[in-house]
């Protein structure tokens, strides 16, 4: 099998240095791949790993040759890149990312073509999901709105659901799209939203599609205990996505003010503990000043980067200061 032979739906696994992670995750996935593999296949896209991926997976290309297609790029590209490759690799109707180490649930497969064959007119299902740590514990939904009775809710486009999802959609494996979609959106990729290139991607597509949300979890992001974007993490939350709401405003002129209300009023909580992983990193911070500040509209929002900044022991600001307001949940602070 080639990356151009047809296929209605592709999963695309994209993969950097994580072999085990990826065996795990074909273990799970190859079974509901087999059920309808006159339809669906699997596509991994190496990021250039360097730990044995390519040897790991052999095997499995070997075992499973009409079903799973691998590509190793000569060197890594990073993250969106690699996406956008493995997206313009293959010919399918429909696509979906699935990162190297988020798990699918056993029926995953089955409910994705089963929206798709009677939702045809919609480009982007959002799906809800769980989240966990590395090992899976302590898993908790990330929306709790499951209504049995309209477990999908419909967007005639695609302005009202970015509105209504602005940080749901940001993970990549939580998203199933028209490749159309994709491709449309390349047409105004941005390259200032670090972090978010390919998620400028996938809004930009969304504009011009109907979207909809799934409210039943499907599947799990496993996050890293040790995060390895620990450093670029408020950057990309800040300035990635704040850069990309902005331009967003160009053709949704209540984007940009609707992200701010979002990320620093409505939930503050969560933006000052983003900013709390700035202390461990202070001079990159202090040279991303201007650009972290140009999104900086609330006082408190302002003032509490400062103090990230300022030579307070890390333990305190980093830890101590996390934890309290981790604690303001108990008042009803998002």
């Amino acid at each position: 099998m080639t990356a151009n032979d047809y296929k209605f739906l592709t999963v695309i696994i994209p993969t950097y240095n994580r072999c085990d992670q990826i065996i795990e995750n074909l273990e799970l996935t190859v079974p509901q791949i087999l059920a309808y593999q006159d339809r669906v296949r699997i596509y991994i896209s190496d990021n250039a790993s360097t730990d044995g991926t390519k040897e790991r997976v052999k095997p499995w290309l070997e075992k499973y040759p009409e079903n799973i297609a691998y590509f190793c790029q000569e060197k890594n590209i990073t993250a969106s890149p690699n996406f956008n490759h493995a997206v313009h690799s293959i010919n399918s109707d429909y696509i979906f990312v699935l990162g190297d180490d988020d798990v699918l649930f056993p029926n995953f497969i089955q409910t994705a073509l089963t929206l798709i064959e009677k939702n045809p007119e919609i480009g982007l299902f959002h799906f809800n999901y769980l989240m966990g740590l590395n090992n899976l514990n302590d898993c908790r939904l990330l929306h709790v709105d499951i209504n049995p009775n309209n477990m999908l809710k419909k967007y005639n486009n695609g302005e009202s659901f970015i509105l209504e999802h602005f940080n749901g959609p940001s993970f990549i494996s939580s998203n199933l799209f028209k490749r159309s979609l994709w491709i449309d959106g390349t047409k105004s990729i941005k390259d200032d939203c670090p972090g978010y290139v390919w998620f400028s991607i996938l809004l930009y597509g969304c504009l011009k599609h109907p979207c909809a949300y799934y409210s039943v979890p499907v599947l799990i992001q496993r996050i890293p205990q040790n995060n390895p974007y620990s450093k670029n993490w408020p950057l990309y939350y800040v300035v990635g996505l704040g850069n990309l709401f902005k331009h967003l405003d160009a053709e949704c002129p209540r984007m940009y003010d609707s992200w701010i209300r979002e990320s620093q009023y409505e939930h503050l909580r969560k933006m000052l503990l983003v900013l709390s992983e700035s202390c461990f990193f202070r001079k990159f911070y202090k040279e991303n000043r201007k650009k972290m500040a140009a999104h900086f509209k609330r006082n408190v929002v302002k003032i509490y980067f400062s103090l990230c900044l300022l030579p307070i022991p890390k333990f305190f600001m980093g830890k101590m200061i996390p934890y309290f307001v981790k604690s303001l949940k108990l008042l009803g602070m998002k």
